[in-house]
């Protein structure tokens, strides 16, 4: 099991800073999850499916 500290900072979802500059991603995204724990890779394939 991985322990995640805290981010004291706000989420950015598809934006982040590199030495060269920032990078942003362009498009839409339709589905977003996010979860606390890590998922296997049997139900990355079983969310991936649906």
């Amino acid at each position: 099991m991985v322990d995640f500290c805290p981010w004291p900072g706000p989420l950015y979802v598809g934006d982040y800073h590199l030495r060269e500059g920032m990078y942003q991603f362009k498009g839409l995204l339709r589905n977003l999850r996010l979860y606390a724990f890590a998922l296997t890779p049997d139900e990355v394939a079983r969310e991936a499916g649906r």
